[in-house]
């Protein structure tokens, strides 16, 4: 091969450069040594550069799994027979979406069960306060005529005490006198029975009967006005029954009515016998005359002498009561007072205590009540279980996974459908533990996705404090912007920086490939350009690590590599 010397003009060559230049363009490629040049050929011009070290940050690629931030294995909570499935795998569904319908007869069965129990508990509240409120009626009414009662037992015990009044001893006065004038008459009706009647004594028998005629007349209009009172008093009586009946007016109003009435027969009654008294006082008056008309028969004067008897009888009797009266009350009238007050006593004290069963009724108005609220919380138990037959989407996504078809049975506990947040994911890589301590919670990392062919920055969200003792590895993970295209399972590669380190480079210009081999022109102290063979790392842009093959501060051929031969003498002109 011709080789032709080229006179270097040394003042052009560079060395020490500090900074490598970017030169556009890749490296020269070439299967062969290039041709042997004629020799009229030119002369190479060429540029030199001195490699050097830069400072690089070390970085540890992890692998990991794309996978979605939110996932969800969708199991029912009770067993069912699926009756509908609304969804396909790759279904795009919103939050509150239904997935599937299992059969729910029963629940609907249970449901309507415990609507009933609700109702029939409300039924028993109502009935347990209308008993209340009877029973506390009837109390308050015991207990005011219990009340009543020992008032006027009270007042019957001082009237006992107290003895008759002044009035009261003026009639028994009376009563005597009235008896020993009955006396007087039946003695002397006696000795004209006995004797025969004089004139005057006929006349006056006759006067008796206009006047025992008067005394009947006038009891017959006292009957007929106490008759014609008792009518009244009980149309009165009638009218408060009928309220009382109505629980409109008290017991203690219908009692005084009753005992109006009462009173009102009574006076009847003693009206029906002053009527009775006059008739028999006409009699005697008619015996009287005829006697004194036709004179005493042995029969009729044996009757004026039971008459005496009788006359002296009452007599006695008036005389001994009004002494009573005069006496004033007597011992055993007030022992009866006493017992009868000792007696109301205890019929209020019975009826105050009656008042117990108000609490037992308002303990079963309580009960009822919370018979209600039971009886809700049924029906709100068997409303959840019903809920339960319809499975619906518990946030918005993509349906990955569906294991269900109508017909089949579900169980509690089995998914039957996987659901993911497609709008977040996140990226899931096995840190080495040389390498967790640059990575933190909230820093950006570089993570590469070779499905996409995209770069991007994610945030890392967790490191899990807990290292994989077979792998030696903490687990990481990094949220991941939304980018089109990606899904759970996509490979990518996050990138870790765990410090710093010098690195010998060189302008990727520089680097000749021949035969699968890599190489550069270096220019040795005869400024002749000798081909090296090297070993290349990382690439940085227009740059490239050198593993093996140079040393620091060796000059490199950056321009026109192609054109050199090895052993040639090149002139530089760097530009």
């Amino acid at each position: 091969m011709l080789r032709k010397t080229v006179f270097v003009r040394t003042g052009m060559i560079v060395a020490g450069v500090s900074v490598l230049l970017a030169v556009a363009g890749c490296g020269k490629k070439t299967g062969e040594e290039p041709a042997e040049r004629p020799a009229t050929a030119g002369v190479v011009s060429t540029a030199v550069a001195a490699l050097e070290e830069r400072t690089f940050p070390i970085v540890v690629e992890v692998p990991g799994t794309v996978q979605a931030i939110q996932r969800a294995d969708i199991a029912p909570k009770i067993m069912g027979r699926v009756a509908a499935v609304y969804v396909h795998e790759g279904d795009h569904v919103h939050k509150g979406q239904p997935l599937i319908r299992l059969e729910a007869n029963d629940l609907a069965a249970g449901v309507n069960q415990a609507q009933a129990a609700v109702q029939n508990a409300w039924a028993v509240r109502q009935q347990a306060s209308a008993g209340l409120e009877m029973q506390r009626t009837q109390s308050a009414v015991q207990v005011q005529q219990a009340q009543a009662a020992l008032e006027q037992a009270k007042a019957q015990l001082a009237k006992a005490k107290q003895g008759p009044r002044p009035e009261q001893i003026a009639q028994a006065d009376q009563a005597v006198q009235r008896a020993q004038a009955a006396v007087e008459q039946a003695q002397a009706n006696l000795s004209l029975a006995k004797e025969g009647a004089r004139g005057q004594q006929k006349q006056q028998a006759e006067q008796g009967i206009v006047v025992a005629e008067g005394q009947v007349a006038q009891a017959e209009a006292g009957l007929a006005s106490a008759q014609a009172a008792q009518k009244t008093v009980q149309a009165d009586y009638d009218r408060v029954k009928n309220l009382y009946d109505q629980e409109i007016v008290p017991k203690q109003k219908l009692d005084y009515a009753a005992l109006q009435l009462e009173q009102a027969r009574q006076g009847v009654k003693q009206a029906q016998a002053a009527v009775y008294q006059a008739n028999a006082g006409l009699n005697i008056a008619q015996a009287q005359s005829s006697m004194v008309q036709e004179g005493a028969r042995t029969q009729e004067v044996t009757m004026a002498e039971k008459q005496v008897e009788q006359a002296r009888a009452v007599l006695e009797q008036a005389k001994s009561e009004a002494a009573m009266a005069h006496q004033g009350g007597r011992w055993e009238d007030i022992k009866t007072a006493e017992e009868a007050v000792n007696q109301a006593e205890q019929g209020l004290r019975a009826a105050v205590a009656a008042r117990a069963r108000d609490r037992v009724s308002a303990e079963d108005v309580t009960r009822a009540q919370a018979g209600i609220a039971q009886a809700k919380a049924g029906l709100a138990g068997a409303q959840t279980m019903q809920s339960y037959a319809v499975l619906y989407a518990p946030f918005s996504g993509v349906i990955t996974a569906r294991k269900a078809d109508p017909g089949n049975m579900a169980m509690p506990q089995m998914p039957v459908l996987t659901i993911e947040d497609d709008s977040l994911y996140q990226l899931v890589g096995s840190v080495p533990e040389t390498a967790v301590a640059g990575v933190l919670s909230g820093m950006q990392v570089p993570v590469r996705l070779d499905t996409l062919g995209k770069t991007m920055m994610a945030r890392v969200a967790q490191v899990i404090p807990s290292a994989d003792s077979a792998s030696r590895t903490f687990t990481v993970k990094a949220n991941l912007p939304r980018v089109a295209g990606l899904a759970s399972g996509v490979f990518g590669r996050l990138s870790v920086t765990t410090g710093q380190e010098k690195r010998l480079v060189v302008s990727r210009d520089a680097v000749i490939e021949r035969n699968g081999l890599s190489g550069v022109y270096t220019v040795d102290d005869e400024h002749k350009a000798r081909f090296t063979l090297v070993k290349l790392g990382k690439e940085y842009g227009q740059i490239v690590q050198v593993l093996s093959g140079l040393d620091k501060g060796q000059q490199v051929l950056t321009a026109n590599t192609g054109n050199v031969r090895d052993g040639e003498v090149v002139q530089v002109a760097n530009r």
